[in-house]
C-alpha cells in the first residue's frame, strides 16, 4: 500500500508503480526500488504514430523492447526495418 505524504507532490503519480525490492514502511519511493508500470511489452503489437505539420501517419508494428511512459523503444515493422519511438500510452508509440 502507498500513502501519499502532503509534502510529496509526486505521491499520487506513483500509484500503480511496481516494486523491484522490499520497501520498508516510511521509506521514500525512489528509483531503482520502484518503477512506473510498463505500457509497452516486447513482442506485443503497438500502434506507431508520427504527427507533423498537421498530419498524422499511423502504422502497426511490434515492440522489440518493454517500456514505460516516456521510455524510448525500438519497433519492428513487417518489412524487417525498425524505428525508435517514445511510449505515449498503452500499446501506443510516437515518433518524435
Amino acid at each position: 500500500d502507498i500513502r501519499a505524504e502532503p509534502t510529496d507532490p509526486r505521491g499520487p503519480q506513483r500509484i500503480g508503480w511496481i516494486t523491484r525490492r522490499t520497501i520498508r514502511a516510511g521509506e521514500p519511493l525512489r528509483a531503482p526500488a520502484v518503477a512506473p508500470p510498463p505500457l509497452v511489452r516486447a513482442g506485443e503489437p503497438v500502434s506507431v504514430r508520427l504527427v507533423a505539420a498537421g498530419m498524422m501517419v499511423a502504422r502497426e508494428g511490434t515492440a522489440m523492447m518493454t517500456g514505460a511512459l516516456g521510455d524510448r523503444v525500438r519497433i519492428r515493422f513487417a518489412g524487417q526495418y525498425s524505428l525508435t519511438g517514445v511510449v505515449a500510452g498503452p500499446s501506443d508509440v510516437r515518433i518524435p
